[in-house]
């Protein structure tokens, strides 16, 4: 293995270097396609969350313009 080692030398030192730069950028990928997904996961709930809250705010206008007729009237 030493007589490999110093036959080859740098070039085991870049197939290594290689393979942990590619090692490292496919964790990347990974985990900016994790982040894409977080953010649409984000992106929905909120989206979920905004439409409720505007029903929510419309039935209690609709309740009050209920009430307002009744006292009104």
């Amino acid at each position: 293995m030493v007589d490999l080692k110093k036959k080859l030398g740098s070039s085991l030192n870049k197939i290594s270097s290689c393979m942990w730069k590619g090692a490292y950028r496919k964790v990347q990928r990974k985990e900016g396609e994790y982040m894409v997904k977080v953010h649409e996961d984000r992106a929905k709930r909120r989206a979920i969350a905004d439409a409720e809250a505007e029903a929510v705010y419309d039935a209690a206008e609709e309740q009050q313009g209920r009430e307002y007729y009744v006292f009104h009237c």
